[in-house]
């Protein structure tokens, strides 16, 4: 998850942003570092895993998500609880990182932890850039509903057997 870079941006950022906090969610093996990293900075706050409907209420008192490793699921937790997701572009991303449009419903910058922390700080600094990626996260959780990505898979695996698809069905594309 890049933990480490994660802890130099917060960093740099709190240099930047004095009144900017931080919730770490998650567990790992390198738990270690981030609860020393909360122990000796006070802005931050390690909760531990949460799963489920529990990190709803972390994400209603986020502004954003931070991610600068592997992109997974989160960035679905980040679209429908309008939470724009921040990350770097890396390969070990999961498929669901397509989910994320840059400039529309997250941001995704160099892989460098200057770069990580001058768009994060842009991001709290900028309402209109901030307001733009929420609405894009409206966007994107009206488009990524369960309905519509069974729909995705079902055409999917027809087109996969060469069968056409039932015209009744919408098509969401």
């Amino acid at each position: 998850k890049k933990i480490d870079f994660l802890l130099d941006a917060c960093l740099l950022i709190k240099t930047k942003l004095p009144e900017f906090e931080m919730i770490f969610i998650g567990t790992g093996p390198q738990t270690n570092l981030v609860e020393k990293f909360c122990n000796t900075n006070p802005w931050a706050v390690y909760v531990g895993e949460i799963t489920g409907v529990n990190r709803v209420k972390y994400f209603s008192v986020s502004k954003i998500q931070l991610m600068p490793g592997a992109v997974g699921l989160g960035v679905l937790d980040s679209i429908v609880l309008k939470v724009p997701l921040i990350t770097t572009y890396i390969s070990t991303h999961g498929p669901e990182f397509n989910y994320l449009e840059n400039g529309i419903n997250g941001m995704v910058t160099k892989y460098s932890i200057k770069e990580y922390s001058e768009e994060v700080v842009s991001i709290f600094t900028n309402h209109q850039k901030y307001e733009h990626l929420i609405k894009g996260c409206e966007i994107a959780a009206a488009k990524y509903t369960i309905e519509n990505m069974a729909l995705i898979f079902v055409n999917g695996i027809l087109a996969a057997l060469s069968i056409e698809p039932d015209a009744s069905r919408e098509n969401i594309s």
